[in-house]
């Protein structure tokens, strides 16, 4: 029903996971890719709506915030090579979901060229060192985790450096 009402949408596009059925009229991922299809770009303002971010609802109801193309585009490649001293050969690590603004950080490790590494699910499923596992596996370079998992791990007894090779890790 939200389709019906969204004319000018073109696809609905789905990544099923791991297997979920696939809406009538919508297609896979794959099925999109796979003729390849012209590469059309469009010259937008500074201050064209490039994505919407809420705030942490601390003092009520979260608030949605608009961040433009020009200003977004230009903080993020600053802060990554200037304060974070992202670089090329970076593996960039940063536990986060897609709805957090720290997925909009992560991705804008692309800037500067850094490969990213991500993790889906929940990170204690397998075990409280999963994440530094998985840092230790891809040679991370550069790696970001909220307090809570490392209290967590520090009330779990975790000893990430003395247990696993977290050398590459800067």
């Amino acid at each position: 029903s939200i389709r019906a009402g969204l004319p000018s949408l073109l696809h609905t596009v789905v990544v099923p996971y791991p297997a979920d059925p696939v809406s009538p009229g919508a297609m896979t991922w794959s099925e999109l890719t796979a003729e390849p299809g012209p590469l059309d770009f469009e010259q937008v303002a500074p201050d064209h709506p490039l994505y919407v971010l809420y705030s942490s609802g601390t003092t009520g109801l979260p608030k949605p915030i608009v961040h433009g193309h020009g200003g977004v585009l230009l903080e993020h490649l600053k802060v990554m090579g200037l304060h974070a001293d992202m670089r090329a050969d970076d593996r960039f690590f940063w536990f986060t979901t897609t709805g957090w603004m720290m997925w909009n950080y992560l991705v804008s490790g692309l800037l500067h060229g850094a490969r990213l590494v991500l993790f889906d699910g929940d990170p204690n499923h397998a075990g409280p060192s999963t994440l530094w596992e998985l840092a230790a596996d891809e040679g991370v370079t550069w790696m970001g985790l909220g307090a809570p998992f490392i209290t967590a791990c520090r009330k779990a007894g975790i000893t990430p450096g003395a247990d696993l090779d977290l050398s590459a890790v800067r």
